[in-house]
């Protein structure tokens, strides 16, 4: 929805298991910061998105379910 490219997406994903390598899944809510790791990836990548558009897509993804 967002229309990143993989790069981005790769980055996000490093991003996480990096941060999980170190950090237990208990203790963080995977839910509540995957907004920050995308917005982050996003800007790592040059590809910039509004942080805006990006909680509006995580949270209507979140409605779905």
């Amino acid at each position: 929805m967002l229309k990143l490219p993989q790069m981005a997406i790769i980055t996000a994903m490093t991003i996480i298991h990096r941060f999980y390598f170190k950090n237990s899944f208990k203790k963080y809510n995977l839910k509540s910061i995957i907004p920050s790791w995308i917005f982050l990836a996003t800007k790592l990548e040059e590809t910039p998105k509004k942080i805006r558009d990006v909680i509006s897509v995580v949270d209507y993804l979140y409605k779905l379910k």
